[in-house]
């Protein structure tokens, strides 16, 4: 696989389907874990640029996106089952994670 070397920011998008409404949660919400080494120094990005990192969150609704910035791979688990393989840009770009 070949290694990267960027900032990778990260907000996540809530997509509420039911409701038929879009909500934009902050990347500083306390229900959004992360685990191994993020730069958070910015109110409105999380930024990481190192391997084996990792972040989690709970949502209700049919779907749920992130905006990333970097060009990288991800895989994305719903319920502990791996639903999709992300490779994404250097632009900034929303990508469908359930």
């Amino acid at each position: 696989m070949e290694s990267f070397k960027n900032e990778f920011y990260l907000l996540i998008l809530i997509l509420f389907s039911m409701s038929a409404s879009q909500s934009t949660i902050s990347p500083n919400n306390p229900n959004i874990q992360y685990f191994g080494r993020f730069d958070r120094s910015s109110a409105d990005r999380i930024a990481f640029d190192w391997p084996g990192v990792s972040i989690r969150a709970v949502f209700e609704g049919t779907s749920c996106r992130a905006v990333i910035e970097g060009h990288s791979c991800f895989d994305a688990f719903v319920d502990g089952v791996l639903t999709a393989t992300i490779r994404t840009s250097r632009q900034k770009d929303g990508y469908v994670l359930a």
